[in-house]
């Protein structure tokens, strides 16, 4: 059914159950789980808890998320994980076209409290290269 399926995340519940029901879907059909986390740019505005003028603490974190990640749903799905810079649906569009993904699975919130409701979902879904599921991840 699916070889690669590609899930962002920012660590927050809605991003989580996308990545549960990714890591769902990839045990089924013995697909391999891509993971991004998308770091802000490293003109993040001050006041913002990511904002380190040499971006390590961004890194840091996402790093550590992506490592959580992997240790929670390794056993059961081969795991490649990604820390990218830039916009979190411009990131997994990108990733959705250099790793050959063939699904793009998303929440049908932002991935971030950075951006409106539906934004990320919104912008993958309208300009993915391959096919996309949002995941209804709010009650």
């Amino acid at each position: 059914m699916f070889n690669k399926i590609l899930v962002g995340t920012d660590g927050y519940g809605p991003a989580s159950r996308a990545v549960a029901r990714a890591a769902e879907l990839a045990e089924k059909s013995g697909a391999e789980l891509l993971v991004a986390y998308s770091q802000p740019p490293s003109k993040t505005p001050e006041g913002s808890p990511l904002r380190d003028p040499s971006g390590q603490r961004g890194v840091d974190a996402g790093q550590g998320l992506l490592t959580d990640v992997e240790k929670h749903y390794g056993a059961n799905v081969t795991i490649k994980t990604f820390l990218r810079e830039g916009d979190p649906a411009e990131v997994l569009i990108d990733l959705a076209e250099e790793e050959d993904a063939d699904l793009i699975v998303v929440g049908n919130r932002g991935m971030s409290k950075r951006f409106p409701l539906g934004v990320v979902a919104n912008q993958v879904s309208h300009h993915a290269p391959c096919n996309v599921l949002i995941v209804r991840t709010t009650e």
